[in-house]
């Protein structure tokens, strides 16, 4: 309440202010009649704004407006725009009061700033770019209106106005790292690299010891295809910072394009042992090289990337990627029992992830861990309970441990769920007829392997 009471408190103020102003040039009387009248109106129209009631205030100020007969009232029709723009499809009355406001006190900043932002926001850039044009030349100080100046000339395809604006900014606030990022943008969508290049330079040589600008010179370079300049920046940087990640693994990744693969593994495995190396770098990194490292044969070449993911997951134990690739790599080298155990919580910490559970399952099964796959399959079944997979493992796992009826019960209910899914289709009936075998019913192992056989994989 206090709160109110001191806002309607100023309004009073702001308004008698105003009125005394005017009250220099009119009779006592008019004051008296008409001012304090348009004064009233005003403080109960705000009141209205402030606890939510926006019809009534709109009907006061409206009210006002017809009593201010010498058309000096910028404040009400301001705020008559503040509580439109707020209501829905308000924007075109809201626009209406702004302009009045505007064109009616010229010299007020929020008047005419707020004019701007609506005819922005209805696709007006014209307009707009006049009247910010028109503010910096009366506020030259206000940063933001050559920012936003240029904003909206860009807006309408006039880049090289836009850079004029740019360039104004300039002179005045000398060389400045989110200016000269914008021109730098500014240039490259006008497709003048050479332009761009001497921003980001300037911008470098103006901030020396600050990394993040020469980062973005190396990026510009490798953007244009000029490897040997951006190796040459990266070089820069490792001597301000010897452990600056993307700098290490950008100059690494150098020795891959380069062609000397062999290098580049060797080299790579150093970066991934610096802990100041973010492990979704390390991630992305190693991703293509494992995918790559499953299908091959090249025993040298898996060793390497087996490392990697080795030293990742060492490096950042709690990262769930990095355990599930080394888990991949460690279930290819047939290194069953760690790779089961990392699957496993992975797993449990992506619960709604089904393809680490299957990652699981495979291991376990391929391990011949029965009990832990029975385990693995029950927690994939309730939670995928709609879903094949970990019913068909629960039967296989059943079946091992000669429980031929619940393995029948749960090899149906993936049968169930299989449904479109010719190949597990084809697995479900194959161990149906392990388990009506094991029950010693060969008619009906028989007519399981038959409907194997006919299904045919799309």
């Amino acid at each position: 309440m206090k709160c109110i009471k001191y806002t309607l408190v100023f309004f009073a103020s702001f308004w008698a202010a105003v009125f005394s102003v005017k009250a220099q040039k009119q009779p006592e009387s008019r004051k008296t009649e008409n001012m304090l009248l348009q004064e009233k109106l005003f403080i109960d129209a705000m009141r209205e704004k402030i606890i939510g009631d926006e019809a009534e205030a709109i009907s006061l100020l409206n009210e006002l407006v017809k009593k201010d007969t010498d058309k000096k009232n910028a404040a009400a029709h301001y705020q008559l725009a503040k509580i439109y723009i707020n209501q829905k499809n308000g924007l075109e009355d809201a626009l209406r009061e702004a302009e009045i406001a505007a064109k009616m006190d010229e010299k007020i900043f929020d008047y005419q700033l707020f004019y701007a932002n609506l005819l922005e926001t209805k696709g007006e850039y014209k307009p707009a770019i006049k009247i910010y044009e028109q503010l910096t030349k009366i506020y030259p100080d206000k940063v933001d209106l050559y920012i936003q100046w240029a904003f909206l000339l860009t807006k309408m395809d006039e880049n090289n106005s836009a850079l004029k604006v740019y360039n104004k900014l300039q002179l005045q606030i000398g060389i400045q790292p989110e200016l000269s990022l914008r021109k730098y943008q500014l240039h490259l969508a006008m497709n003048k690299p050479k332009l761009a290049e001497e921003e980001l330079l300037q911008l470098s040589q103006t901030f020396p010891n600050d990394i993040a600008f020469l980062l973005k010179l190396a990026d510009f370079y490798q953007n244009q295809k000029r490897g040997d300049n951006a190796q040459k920046i990266y070089t820069q940087v490792l001597q301000l910072d010897p452990n600056q990640p993307e700098a290490n693994l950008k100059m690494v990744d150098f020795l891959r394009t380069q062609g000397d693969e062999k290098a580049y593994l060797n080299a790579l495995l150093l970066v991934f042992e610096n802990p100041q190396q973010t492990a979704e770098n390390k991630v992305q990194t190693l991703a293509p090289l494992l995918e790559k490292a499953l299908k091959t044969t090249d025993k040298n070449y898996k060793m390497a990337v087996f490392n990697l993911a080795e030293k990742l997951q060492q490096t950042h134990p709690d990262n769930n990627f990095a355990r599930f690739y080394y888990a991949q790599m460690l279930q290819d080298a047939q290194k069953y029992d760690l790779a089961l155990e990392l699957y496993m919580q992975t797993a449990r910490n992506f619960k709604n992830n089904l393809e680490f559970w299957r990652a699981g399952l495979e291991t376990a099964l391929a391990a011949g861990k029965i009990t832990e796959l029975n385990q693995l399959a029950t927690e994939t079944a309730e939670l995928f309970p709609n879903h094949s997979l970990g019913f068909y493992y629960l039967a296989l796992a059943q079946n091992a441990q000669n429980q031929s009826q619940k393995a029948l019960v749960n090899a149906e209910q993936a049968l169930l769920w299989a449904n479109g899914d010719v190949a597990m289709q084809k697995l479900v009936y194959q161990q149906m007829a392990k388990i009506y075998t094991g029950l010693n019913q060969p008619e009906k192992a028989a007519q399981a392997l038959q409907k194997s056989d006919k299904l045919q994989p799309k």
